[in-house]
């Protein structure tokens, strides 16, 4: 039925069923399986042409549109024919002859579909072969059986269609088939005919048609169409197509199936809906995850499902035990391992305890070189290596009986040879006063570096000490410091995420840079204005800073600077939440981060790894209203022109007072893409804006978008008016293959009867 809305109010449209609603549940988007329709079946040749047709030469109704390809009598409710505009070359094998094929003729043969064709071009018929081939197959089809078709033809054809389209077309009807007349008439017309809310033939209103690859808009008054005031926006189904198919492949790069233009059709036509109001207050709103999750739905892909053997209980029972039963044995084998290796460590203790008691039975010398026998160097390794066994021993023995193990008391280490001559010390003793000397410039530097982190320390207490007195004194002024800081820290870090991601891309500046330095580093001469003289010595290194070209190409710079920045800020931000009441959690670094992740996550979710359903899974969020706002926007799809909301108002301006209240009365919109939710609401709120407070301002879509072309042209062809209208053999050998006879809704251009 016609939506008729209340002057200036707002509008509850519900087309087809289509909820606006985007999801039912606030956190489980719904999931809509991919359903594609299948090709029309077989249309048997008509039985009763003879009998029900032929006798009244009832009109052969024929819409000819760029998708689809609708023919039937115009004494029917319905058409018979209903197929896809498309015509392919097929060649018979057995007979090697090639064929012409049209609609649900053409076979499932890849090739055969690949290669077949529209008789248009966008939205202008220019295959007179195609034609033929369509007309050939219609006519059958239609049970025709004569040498010619003796029936008059309405057709339809587009709004200012060019000349040349419409010669052939009479040529074929004309000469190939000798129809007696025919009637040509914009589709969009015929649509606001059927569904005319008053006599048809008095209609007034504006038809909207969206078409292929155009949607075209005219005023009617008095049942007559103003083709002077007709306009015309190079966007159609076409491109909704094709922009929401690159949205999908820019979003989904990696998807594992092909989108093909019939399924992103399907999604246009399913999931996607206009605006009611203002686009860019609904896409602040979906700036919200939460919001934007609810308002997502989720194309599910045909897949395979990979077979998962199912266990039984005792299966998964059985399996169990044995995985304890394995780390079982894996803790006994360890245990017996550390057991094993405690033995080892005793038995050597037990050694070197014994070896040790001749230290104080032979000389000094017999000693060191019984150590040398053993394999110690020095006497100083000998002790080292009984007090690590002895440490370890113990630890072992502690941990096995389940007590901590104690802190041991730091002592400051002792350097007794530092203070003798060489002179009194014999050769081995020298070589260990050497290393007390190494240990001792250790200790000196760690002390040095302790000594340095308390004055650090000091200074920090200092500095806290002061920022308290300056918080206690301007609470408000340290604030606004703190958070002017803490911007340029949050601009600095995402600057260099910035930085990183572009040098991932090789033509990015960043990227650019980094490679001119490599290669300015591996050219023999610098690529700087000065060319170094021959023979001269290459000073690179002698200064600091040339090594930092490295670091620079690596990156290690970003990598300090970035731990320097986040502890800096999150050192800011917790004074802030200490401090500042205005500040809290949602303005931290981490906060807006998790934000934008929420976003992302809400705005495409990774899937999961084993989950495969998920991954032949489309979310479409923010594309369910960005491709149809073109229609109203046309920039988003790249067409430089006016929205359509823009260009009705500009038809209604040119209009007076009375004529444009009773074209408002009846805004008539048809054509497929009319059929995605919320156009009317859309285009009640664009033409508000310019109509005074309480224009009675109506939309009215078609009852049924897609067929009522051919509904409007079979009601016309049973009036009196068709008789007047019609374009005969006289008047087409008259006037020629481009002229027809003027008509109240057809085409000016061409039209004989037209006072220019």
């Amino acid at each position: 039925m016609p939506v008729a809305v209340p002057p200036n109010t707002a509008m509850d449209v519900d087309i087809n069923g289509a909820s606006a609603s985007g999801s039912t549940s606030p956190f489980e988007p719904p999931i809509v399986s991919l359903s594609v329709p299948s090709s029309t079946p077989y249309i048997p040749v008509l039985g009763n042409y003879r009998e029900e047709y032929y006798p009244d030469r009832v009109p052969i109704i024929i819409d000819n549109g760029a998708t689809n390809f609708r023919a039937g009598f115009g004494k029917d409710d319905d058409p018979y024919i209903i197929v896809d505009n498309l015509v392919s070359k097929y060649r018979d094998r057995k007979t090697n002859t090639p064929v012409l094929l049209f609609g649900n003729e053409l076979p499932d043969d890849a090739t055969t579909r690949s290669n077949a064709k529209s008789p248009f071009d966008g939205d202008i018929c220019v295959n007179p072969e195609g034609m033929e081939t369509a007309f050939d197959w219609t006519f059958i089809k239609l049970g025709i059986d004569d040498d010619k078709v003796d029936h008059p033809v309405i057709m339809t054809e587009r709004m200012a269609t060019p000349l040349a389209s419409r010669a052939f077309m009479s040529e074929l009807l004309f000469e190939a088939y000798s129809v007696p007349s025919v009637l040509y008439g914009p589709d969009g017309y015929f649509s606001m005919y059927a569904n005319a809310p008053t006599a048809p033939s008095t209609v007034d209103g504006v038809v909207v048609s969206f078409n292929t690859q155009s949607t075209s808009m005219w005023p009617v008054l008095g049942g007559e169409a103003q083709m002077n005031q007709a306009r015309r926006i190079p966007l159609g189904g076409t491109q909704g197509i094709d922009l929401l198919l690159k949205y999908v492949q820019l979003k989904y790069p990696g998807f594992p199936t092909r989108v093909t233009q019939a399924q992103a059709a399907w999604m246009l036509q399913t999931c996607c809906e206009f605006t009611p109001t203002s686009y860019i207050e609904k896409v602040r709103e979906l700036s919200d995850p939460l919001k934007l999750r609810q308002f997502t739905k989720i194309v599910q892909f045909p897949f395979v499902a990979v077979a998962v053997q199912q266990l039984t209980e005792e299966e998964l029972d059985r399996q169990a035990e044995k995985r304890r039963e394995a780390g079982r044995r894996l803790q006994e084998t360890s245990a017996r391992i550390r057991l094993e290796k405690l033995i080892e460590k005793e038995n050597n203790l037990e050694y070197y305890t014994k070896l040790r008691e001749w230290r104080d039975k032979e000389k000094r010398s017999s000693w060191l070189a019984r150590l040398e026998d053993h394999g110690f160097e020095t006497e100083a390794e000998f002790e080292s290596v009984v007090r690590k066994l002895e440490a370890a021993i113990t630890t072992a023995r502690r941990k096995e009986a389940g007590l901590e193990e104690p802190v041991p008391d730091e002592a400051p280490p002792t350097f007794p040879l530092l203070d003798r001559p060489d002179s009194d010390l014999t050769e081995e003793e020298v070589k260990e006063k050497r290393k007390q000397r190494l240990m001792k410039a250790g200790y000196d530097a760690r002390m040095r570096v302790r000594a340095e982190k308390e004055r650090e320390g000091e200074r920090r207490r200092q500095v806290e000490k002061e920022e308290e007195e300056e918080r206690d004194r301007d609470l408000k002024g340290w604030s606004s410091k703190l958070k002017r800081e803490h911007e340029a820290m949050m601009d600095k870090i995402k600057g260099r995420k910035r930085k990183q991601a572009a040098l991932s891309d090789r033509k990015s500046m960043a990227a650019q840079q980094r490679m001119r330095s490599i290669a300015n580093l591996a050219a023999d001469t610098p690529t700087g204005g000065k060319r170094r003289k021959r023979n001269a010595e290459d000073m690179f290194g002698e200064n600091d800073d040339d090594w930092a070209i490295y670091r620079k190409i690596q990156g290690a710079e970003d990598e300090d600077d970035e731990e320097d920045d986040f502890s800096r800020l999150e050192a800011i931000e917790s004074k802030l939440l200490a401090h500042d009441p205005t500040f809290d959690l949602s303005l931290t670094y981490a906060a807006r981060e998790n934000r934008r992740a929420a976003l992302l996550d809400a705005f495409r979710p990774i899937p999961a790894e084993n989950d495969l359903a998920s991954t032949y899974q489309i979310w479409l969020n923010t594309e369910r209203i960005r491709v149809p706002e073109a229609w109203f926007n046309p920039s988003i799809a790249g067409v430089d022109c006016a929205g359509l909301g823009e260009v009705l108002t500009g038809i209604l301006k040119s209009f007076g007072e009375d004529e444009r209240v009773r074209l408002i009365r009846n805004i008539h919109v048809t054509g497929g893409p009319s059929q995605i939710p919320g156009l009317p609401e859309r285009l009640h709120y664009e033409l508000a804006q310019s109509l005074p407070f309480g224009a009675p301002l109506t939309i009215r879509p078609a009852k049924d978008a897609r067929l009522d072309a051919w509904h409007g042209m079979a009601q016309f062809s049973r009036t009196a008016d068709l008789q007047n209208s019609l374009t005969t053999r006289e008047m087409y050998n008259e006037w020629g293959p481009e002229r027809m006879k003027a008509w109240k809704g057809g085409n000016w251009p061409g039209a004989i009867g037209i006072d220019d």
